[in-house]
């Protein structure tokens, strides 16, 4: 094989992708459930991406182009009024990674992260220790982290022992013990919600996975019905086209960090870029117009 010569196919190979529906190299079907409500394709998605492609696809994340802001201005407008700041990273994961970053800005003398046990974080490094709080000794140590685990049900941990930690971590939905996800009851996280705030610890949202419909909601968090002190989106927000991601908390935090600084300026060089905007926007208004009809 040269380096001209394509590479071979194999059955795993996803090939293309249309609504939600996968096709492989053999040409298998595979109906994908976890794409959110959009899935992949949608005409109106792809024709505003590439349109956008054609003026300026990429740009570094300290210029601050007309689809980044009007992104800002939409999420913030749909979101509660305590999570008015945004910061746009080029994937979910990321942007989880970049809350944590402010939750340790906010309480830098601590290193242990608080998650209820269930929840998806991701697959970066502190999303992956969360996941499997018994495991990636390793990769803690390197991390210099320790973790505190928040059982779905059952006692709950002690004020000082929260106390300990700078941040509490969940996701709207939860892997049960037989594999299943399923919403964490609205009264546990009402409780889980009340000792955080009684510990001074804030309340991390990872809504990834969940956002834009695949929960049945828009953005995920309010199965619950709490607001919490971070949100972080990803997944369907690209609609299918664009990988992007956002973490969104107040103003008044997110200054005690980062100060009068942009915050174009806190994740990869690319992330914001306009071509990602343009896709989330444009998801934003498909998912809007389902949710209406």
């Amino acid at each position: 094989m040269t380096a001209r010569d394509p590479l071979p196919a194999f059955a795993g190979q996803i090939i293309s992708a249309q609504g939600d529906t996968l096709i492989d190299a053999s040409g298998r079907r595979i109906v994908d459930l976890a794409s959110g409500g959009l899935g992949f394709g949608l005409p109106d998605i792809i024709g505003k991406v590439r349109e956008q492609a054609s003026v300026m696809g990429l740009s570094n994340r300290v210029m601050m182009s007309e689809p980044l802001l009007t992104l800002c201005r939409e999420l913030a407008g749909m979101l509660p009024p305590a999570l008015s700041n945004a910061y746009v990273c080029s994937s979910g994961d990321e942007a989880f990674e970049g809350a944590l970053k402010l939750c340790k800005g906010l309480r830098p003398q601590l290193r242990r992260l608080a998650h209820i046990r269930g929840s998806e974080f991701g697959s970066l490094s502190y999303g992956r220790c969360l996941e499997e709080p018994e495991g990636y000794g390793q990769l803690r140590r390197f991390l210099g982290l320790e973790t505190l685990t928040v059982e779905r049900d059952g006692a709950l941990p002690s004020i000082a022992e929260l106390s300990q930690c700078y941040a509490l971590c969940y996701s709207p939905l939860v892997r049960q013990n037989d594999g299943s996800l399923a919403a964490l009851p609205p009264e546990r996280l009402l409780a889980v919600a009340a000792l955080a705030r009684s510990a001074g610890v804030p309340l991390v949202c990872q809504a990834s996975e969940t956002c834009l419909g695949a929960a049945g909601t828009m953005f995920g968090h309010e199965l619950s019905g709490v607001v919490p002190d971070i949100l972080v989106l990803g997944g369907a927000l690209g609609g299918g086209a664009v990988p992007i991601g956002c973490y969104f908390t107040s103003a008044e935090r997110a200054y005690q960090v980062y100060g009068c600084s942009s915050p174009a300026k806190h994740g990869s060089t690319t992330g914001g870029n306009p071509l990602s905007c343009t896709a989330a926007l444009a998801a934003l208004e498909s998912m809007i117009g389902k949710l209406a009809g």
